[in-house]
């Protein structure tokens, strides 16, 4: 029996035949790929939302000193506000040490609704004698007339 020998080009050659029918080495390679672009667009999604979730915590960074001096600000205009009050208006009953802290504030609307105050000119804890007309606390005050009017 004579050996029969396929030349290279012959299409028979089992080095053609295997890479024509044999399963492919990279056969799932189409799914791979569609795998690897998901992943690439999940890579890219995650990456956007790092990135604005850094920008935030710098822009929050960057804020917080800006509000901490306004919050610092706003406190010391309220209590020169209040000590500006507390100056001009005290009780005047003798050894008395009630002073106003600030204008008085009336709350408006329904009650139901969210908290809404009215701001009046008045000093707080204060009030006005009927007879001399001048500031009393409610603790020196009986039906709008001061101890020393009284007595």
């Amino acid at each position: 029996m004579e050996k029969f020998r396929l030349s290279s080009s012959d299409p028979k050659h089992p080095a053609r035949y295997r890479a024509k029918h044999a399963p492919r080495r990279n056969a799932g390679t189409k799914a791979l790929r569609r795998c690897e672009m998901t992943d690439w667009k999940e890579q890219v999604r995650q990456r956007e939302e790092q990135n604005a979730r850094e920008e935030r915590v710098r822009r929050e960074a960057m804020e917080a000193p800006r509000l901490a001096r306004e919050e610092a600000e706003r406190e010391r205009k309220r209590k020169k506000e209040e000590e500006k009050w507390g100056r001009k208006f005290y009780c005047r009953i003798p050894g008395c040490t009630t002073r106003s802290n600030g204008p008085r504030r009336v709350r408006t609307g329904d009650p139901f609704e969210e908290d809404k105050y009215k701001t009046i000119n008045k000093p707080n804890m204060l009030e006005k004698c009927k007879k001399c007309g001048k500031w009393t606390c409610y603790e020196h005050l009986y039906q709008y007339i001061c101890k020393a009017c009284w007595g």
